[in-house]
């Protein structure tokens, strides 16, 4: 685990809400870090998990493909070559312009890349015993 992510553990397990990351398949699940369940059948409640972790990852996957292309130096053929917290500083000014350039006209969003990205994704490495139990402790308590 690196130092951000050590750091990103510490400060979610210190919140009394108990917040959760959600993430695509391409991450690993870690106990802090939701991801979709491959191959559910339908109208099960693994199904309904992964239909709801889909439903809140879309608005954010929909934004960061908008500033991708939009800001050219955050799309995949480039690198911010910035410590973490300068890079995250220029991410927020990035969406900060795109929120004013929303404020003059109105723009509609394609969701036909996402659905791509979504159906392609792959599974890196297999969860923790840890990650595991917490997955399955929020699809018991939540979409039972």
């Amino acid at each position: 685990m690196t130092q951000v992510e050590r750091q990103a553990a510490r400060t979610i397990f210190a919140s009394a809400s108990s917040p959760f990351v959600g993430g695509d398949s391409g991450y690993p699940l870690e106990p802090y870090l939701m991801t979709p369940l491959p191959n559910q059948p339908e109208g099960t409640p693994k199904f309904r998990y992964n239909e709801s972790l889909c439903k809140a990852r879309n608005p954010i996957e929909r934004l960061f493909g908008v500033l991708k292309a939009t800001w050219r130096c955050l799309s995949q053929q480039r690198t911010l070559l910035y410590e973490p917290g300068f890079t995250g500083k220029i991410v927020n000014a990035c969406a900060v312009l795109h929120n004013i350039n929303l404020s003059e006209q109105n723009i509609e969003f394609d969701n036909e890349w996402l659905e791509a990205q979504v159906n392609n994704s792959a599974v890196l490495d297999t969860p923790s015993s840890t990650a595991k139990r917490v997955q399955d402790r929020i699809i018991a308590n939540h979409f039972s």
